[in-house]
């Protein structure tokens, strides 16, 4: 998925066309996850949601494949992402909530997803600079069709149902401090998006080869598995606002070094840094929101931070950056992200951390 908009500049979509596609992208990543979680909350039934989902997933991106010229690619991309935008949610709703997993355990299965995309990026890096700009969406359709095939084998237990008929609006979102925090997540979800959608591209400006790209992505990748398996001792021991106060101070470092350092292995070592302002974040934030909603809830829970983190603040992200890296070039953006990254960090310094729920 990081070369996907690689594949768009390729096959003659300029960077503010690439923006828009993102956030449009995003957009339907706003929209459509607490549906799905509401779904999945209502009905008891979290597998069959990912299940659908699986499938109609693999549909569209194999048709980004065949469905021919930019506007075909586009279009298969754009109902791809519509699919797979519950299934990560889901299983985090689904590991935070179980009983031999749970906050404590979190990170032990979620560093699985991390060890996936290191090797995914990692394999892929030397090729992605020669290999046919639709091969790129064939590589996702593999992975996609992949994990539909692990979602019929594995069962999940119903959950029970929630009562009443509604979206749990009232409770999801009762309090201006879980505003606060959906908010201050968007914020910094919108400084990683220079790295997510124009890190590629940067570094191809940069003359780079493409191994190197990949190193940078699976550096920071593997940092994220350590902080993730550490992330029950880190979460006991500092709570989860202290995790993401450290996490919002590396995006300033990170995105900073990023603008100023151009070699292949510094840049590939500043990206160390991912594992904190993602690996870090995502695992404190999902810890945040299982301690903020009751338990019945929390498939609602989690797929609204996913909304509001990686949708809203994707779009705003996207919309500025597309036209920001025609005209200013990588390096500007990149410092431009980190100064933005002092706005949440300022935010979430004046937050209070919600209190553990009682096992």
């Amino acid at each position: 998925m990081p070369y996907v908009p690689f594949a768009m500049k390729r096959i003659g979509l300029d960077g503010t066309a690439i923006g828009l596609v993102m956030a449009a992208s995003l957009g339907i990543s706003l929209v459509t996850p607490p549906i799905w979680g509401y779904v999945a909350d209502r009905s008891g039934r979290r597998d069959a949601v990912m299940l659908w989902a699986g499938l109609l997933g693999s549909a569209a991106i194999a048709s980004a494949v065949v469905l021919p010229g930019s506007a075909g690619f586009v279009a298969g991309f754009l109902l791809f992402v519509f699919a797979r935008t519950p299934v990560g949610p889901l299983l985090d709703s689904l590991a935070i909530s179980h009983p031999d997993i749970g906050p404590a355990r979190y990170g032990h299965v979620r560093r699985w997803g991390s060890i996936g995309f290191i090797a995914a990026v990692a394999a892929a890096g030397p090729f992605v600079q020669t290999l046919p700009p639709r091969a790129i969406p064939a590589l996702v359709a593999v992975g996609w069709l992949a994990l539909t095939g692990l979602l019929f084998v594995v069962r999940v237990p119903p959950t029970a149902r929630t009562p009443g008929s509604g979206l749990p609006l009232e409770e999801l979102y009762a309090s201006p401090a879980i505003w606060a925090f959906l908010l201050v997540s968007a914020l910094h979800a919108a400084c990683g998006i220079p790295f997510e959608t124009y890190f590629s591209s940067y570094a191809t400006d940069l003359g780079l080869p493409g191994s190197w790209i990949g190193a940078a992505w699976a550096a920071g990748v593997g940092l994220e598995v350590a902080v993730l398996t550490s992330m029950g001792a880190l979460i006991d021991r500092w709570g989860p606002r202290r995790i993401l106060l450290v996490a919002y101070w590396a995006g300033v470092l990170r995105w900073a070094l990023t603008a100023l350092v151009s070699g292949g292995p510094l840049l590939a070592a500043v990206q160390l840094l991912h594992g904190l302002t993602f690996g870090a974040c995502l695992g404190a934030s999902v810890v945040w929101m299982s301690r903020v909603v009751p338990p019945a809830l929390t498939s609602s829970a989690q797929s609204s931070f996913a909304a509001v983190a990686w949708g809203f603040g994707g779009i705003l992200g996207q919309l500025l950056c597309g036209p920001a890296y025609d005209r200013l070039g990588g390096r500007a953006l990149f410092a431009a992200a980190a100064v933005c990254e002092l706005v949440p960090l300022a935010v979430l310094w004046r937050l209070r951390e919600p209190p553990a729920r009682e096992p």
